[in-house]
């Protein structure tokens, strides 16, 4: 029914447009949509009563039934091109009819990154999905490809990436259907970095490739991968997610060493839980602020949880909560961009320091005054003994311009640094 009201909707339209000089009829099919394709087209010569011209062409094995038609049509123009002179010149407007609903409708090219590991990067852009197909007959080695807004994906839309050796990093933009498997992606042994949309994160429940070493997890919002910085094992980085999305961090049957949160701006008092579940957690980046109502307690639960960076405004609440997480090595506080958006106080961190027993490095980027009222509190605090009996050395490093000011005030056992 849907398909005939369609076709009077297309003769409509048809019959309201002028007349051309020539008309191509074209059509393409693939055994299940996917193989053994090939296409047909009818030229009408109008300005010579109509005479009619037709052509076969086969699409190949590995095709899809829009690759086939797309054959065709290139049949049809070869054709067109090797008449007479005088029957092309008779040829001002040609209109081409297809009954293909998957044209694609790009229409500004999205490059591909550059790879770190040369190679050839690759972009797929509003494409049929069985064209991932043809990645490894190019005759190149890819090791970079990103999928943009590929909509007609099958069970195994992603099993020809098992075909290309060197695929180092992949993007997948625009999701995937849940009856989408990730597995072949477990068959790609040099994949080392993979973005996914947030949607698409517990689709990939065990079933992360053994090699890889980044993860990017995109909200809805974000067009550009934020990738975490190297590290061993796992590192991962959210962008723009809902809070949520952490919970699924400790069923991917990989410990995630290295964890950044981007913008997730709907975290609650138990948004961090999860961590406890995170064994293998060693460096945590919280930016864009944590507002007061987030408690950090749930850190003071992850036993090998030892750097931390809180970028944004961090309110006196949100320190206090951290208080006595016992691995906690180096901390980062402020934002280096906008250090007058800095919450905390100098009493607020002075309490902080002194109740987390193995901080030693503690990066800030606040403003002079914030700065200098830190270092004044923790040269005048009674900091406790290190692990060997000795008195606590707290590095304090700051940015250089910073630096300049504190660093004459610096105490015994208060360092100041420069960033």
């Amino acid at each position: 029914m849907m398909s005939r009201k369609r076709g009077e909707a297309a003769e409509r339209a048809l019959a309201a447009l002028p007349a051309p000089d020539c008309s191509i009829w074209s059509d393409g099919s693939a055994a299940g949509g996917t193989s053994n394709g090939g296409g047909g087209a009818a030229i009408i010569l109008h300005r010579e009563n109509d005479r009619r011209i037709e052509c076969l062409a086969a699409a190949g094995t590995h095709c899809s039934s829009t690759r086939a038609e797309l054959v065709a049509v290139r049949e049809a123009l070869k054709s067109l091109a090797s008449l007479p002179a005088d029957s092309l010149d008779a040829i001002k407007e040609i209109r081409l009819c297809t009954d293909s609903r998957a044209w694609p409708e790009v229409t500004e090219p999205r490059w591909p990154g550059w790879s770190p590991w040369g190679g050839l990067s690759v972009s797929l852009q509003g494409v049929a999905v069985d064209t991932i197909s043809h990645l490894a007959d190019l005759g190149r080695t890819v090791t970079g490809l990103e999928l943009y807004d590929c909509t007609d994906h099958t069970a195994g839309s992603l099993e020809p990436l098992t075909r290309c050796p060197g695929l180092r990093e992949l993007t997948l933009s625009g999701g995937v259907p849940d009856t989408v498997s990730l597995e072949p992606l477990t068959r790609c042994p040099g994949l080392q970095d993979l973005s996914v949309t947030a949607a698409d994160l517990p689709l990939l429940r065990w079933q992360l490739p053994e090699g890889l070493e980044r993860l990017n997890v995109r909200g809805p919002e974000v067009t550009e991968p934020r990738w975490p910085e190297w590290y061993w094992g796992l590192s991962v980085s959210l962008q723009g997610v809902a809070a949520d999305t952490i919970s699924h961090l400790a069923d991917l049957g990989r410990r995630v060493n290295r964890l950044e949160i981007y913008d997730c701006h709907d975290l609650t008092a138990g948004s961090l839980e999860p961590l406890t579940r995170c064994p293998g957690l060693h460096w945590l980046t919280l930016s864009g602020g944590v507002p007061d109502t987030v408690s950090l307690e749930p850190l003071t639960r992850c036993p090998e949880l030892r750097e931390l960076t809180l970028s944004g405004g961090v309110p006196d609440a949100v320190l206090d909560s951290l208080s006595g997480c016992p691995g906690l090595e180096y901390l980062t506080l402020g934002d280096r961009q906008r250090p007058a958006e800095t919450a905390f106080t100098a009493a607020a961190v002075t309490r902080l320091v002194k109740s987390c027993r193995e901080l030693w490095s503690l990066y800030l980027h606040c403003t002079a005054d914030t700065g200098r009222a830190v270092l004044t509190a923790l040269k005048e605090a009674d900091l406790g003994r290190n692990r060997y009996g000795g008195p606590r050395t707290i590095r304090l490093i700051v940015p250089g311009e910073l630096y300049r000011q504190l660093k004459s005030q610096e105490g015994r056992w208060i360092k100041v640094w420069k960033r």
